[in-house]
């Protein structure tokens, strides 16, 4: 009897000490089989619920990204040790795991379905009109592409007056709302995204028709310099005064390459043509756009290629009245006018913005980039020409874009000419 009770009593010391140790193997997972899918700095007013309801659509599922960091902290100390999960500072280093691991993790302490995928949030900058009929609303229509092709929740700022400091602000304000991504539509903004991107570190930033990149920071530039170049081209064949005009409003990179390129296409095709070019200051200035386009007339201008927004109108009443032409950008405005316009420098800004969301979404998008879209794609790039157009042209213009996607022809983006000014 009495070795029977010894024989118990050690069993049942035996269970005693396993149990903590099996308990403390389900409580402190194995450092070296933790795999990060991503990796975050902590914000101002985060804590570990409302993070958890972000990457797993559960604030119950916090306690797998205590777990996880912990475990990864024992072998890389960049990663914060969490001694209280309700306390957690402003810039620690957490480490998120994958929504299948999170759940192998919590076993039944998570919802035994999936959550539902959270869905992508899209900001956006416009400054200028969402209606502008051009470059503004082209950004906008890319946003509303976002939100039917990715099923995201987007958000805008637009009529912000293109100086620094107001673009910066708003910038600020839609990077508050914790995004996956912002994206400043247009190059005008590319000094206010490049300062505000170093503020929020752990919001992606995107500069369409921008040449600046960051840590979080990239930009999608549709090469609207090569359609620009093949309407040039186009006007030097078609000109019947041997004398071309060029409208744009604000002097950003992506007009003054586009001026560049377009002067370019001109002597390529008709060296001896005179090139009539102006910066009038403001893309919306219709009464101003027609006194600009007016006084080019009065050169010679048969036909003025512009790169404006609202202000186009102007241009479209100064070329009804005189019976000269216009070449357009952005998309293709022989439909709206087809009296004035005899070519488009067509080039779909709206797909930068939607080819970055895809990239967000897909995992592809990458800080430190410049994407450049061109004529390889033509949905994005290339001149459409009016029916009116004699086929020889439109012949030429083919050849020569086949020209520049090979390479063969580099389009400049530098002038060195002479601005035409108008009297006031």
């Amino acid at each position: 009897m009495l070795k029977q009770v010894t024989k118990f009593m050690v069993i049942m010391l035996v269970l005693v000490l396993l149990v903590p140790a099996a308990t403390a193997v389900l409580a402190a997972p194995d450092h070296q089989a933790v795999t990060c899918e991503e990796d975050y700095n902590v914000q101002a007013d985060d804590w570990l619920s409302k993070l958890a309801d972000k990457f797993y659509g559960d604030v119950l599922a916090y306690s797998a990204i205590f777990d996880a960091t912990n475990a990864v902290a024992q072998s890389d100390d960049t990663y914060a040790t969490i001694a209280n999960p309700d306390l957690i500072e402003v810039g620690w280093k957490l480490c998120i795991p994958s929504l299948d691991d999170a759940q192998a993790m919590l076993g039944n302490e998570m919802m035994a379905e999936s959550p539902a995928p959270v869905p992508l949030r899209v900001a956006m900058l416009i400054p200028g009109k969402i209606d502008d009929g051009g470059f503004m609303e082209a950004g906008y229509n890319g946003l509303l592409s976002i939100e039917q092709e990715l099923s995201a929740e987007i958000s805008y700022i637009d009529q912000i007056q293109p100086e620094p400091e107001l673009l910066a602000a708003a910038l600020r304000e839609l990077a508050q709302q914790n995004p996956d991504l912002v994206i400043a539509h247009g190059g005008q903004n590319s000094a206010a995204a490049a300062e505000v991107a170093q503020e929020f570190p752990n919001v992606r930033f995107v500069v369409v028709q921008g040449n600046v990149t960051g840590d979080n920071l990239s930009s999608y530039e549709i090469l609207q310099e090569q359609s620009a170049w093949l309407a040039g081209a186009a006007a030097g064949l078609l000109t019947e005064s041997n004398v071309v005009g060029h409208i744009s409003g604000i002097q950003v990179t992506p007009g003054l390459k586009g001026r560049a390129a377009f002067a370019h296409g001109l002597r390529t095709t008709n060296p001896e043509a005179r090139f009539l070019t102006t910066f009038s200051g403001s893309q919306d200035d219709a009464d101003l756009a027609k006194q600009v386009a007016l006084a080019q007339i009065n050169e010679g201008a048969d036909i003025i290629f512009t790169m404006l927004n609202a202000a186009r109108t102007g241009a479209i009443e100064a070329n009804k009245e005189t019976g000269t032409f216009q070449m357009g950008n952005v998309r293709d405005w022989y439909e709206v006018e087809p009296e004035v316009f005899i070519a488009s420098a067509l080039a779909n800004v709206s797909k930068a913005g939607l080819r970055a969301a895809q990239d967000v979404a897909s995992g592809n998008w990458q800080p430190g980039t410049i994407v450049k879209i061109g004529v390889e794609d033509p949905d994005a790039v290339s001149l459409a020409l009016a029916p009116t157009v004699p086929v020889e042209v439109v012949e030429q213009v083919n050849a020569l874009a086949e020209q520049i996607k090979s390479g063969e022809i580099e389009v400049s983006t530098e002038y060195e000419g002479e601005e035409f000014e108008v009297a006031p």
